[in-house]
């Protein structure tokens, strides 16, 4: 369409949206394949809310990964990033309906 070809503003905007769909796409695969989502359904089940240590610990990957990937979890939505003070108490639940969605492989 002509009347936007020069709305330079509507193109960052349009080229981020899409950036950010390509790493959350990325994320979810990453989460999936790792059991990243079984992992955090679980111990939200059991405890109502994990830290990356305990993530870490339960998938067996690095505590790193473990806060980087929760931390952009919560920016996508997915994961309600819940109050506590510094990196070692950062405390994440998996929301109920994203749980049965992400977790569960027999969900539809």
């Amino acid at each position: 369409d002509e009347d936007d070809e020069d709305d330079h503003g509507a193109a960052r905007a349009r080229v981020w949206r899409s950036i950010g769909g390509a790493v959350t796409a990325a994320q979810l695969y990453v989460g999936d394949k790792l059991g990243l989502y079984a992992s955090l359904k679980f111990l939200c089940e059991t405890a109502y809310a994990a830290t990356p240590e305990d993530l870490a610990f339960h998938a067996n990957i690095d505590e790193r990964w473990a806060r980087e990937w929760l931390a952009q979890q919560a920016a996508a939505g997915f994961v309600k990033l819940l109050p506590g003070t510094g990196d070692s108490r950062l405390r994440f639940r998996l929301k109920r309906a994203y749980a049965d969605v992400l977790a569960d492989p027999n969900h539809e």
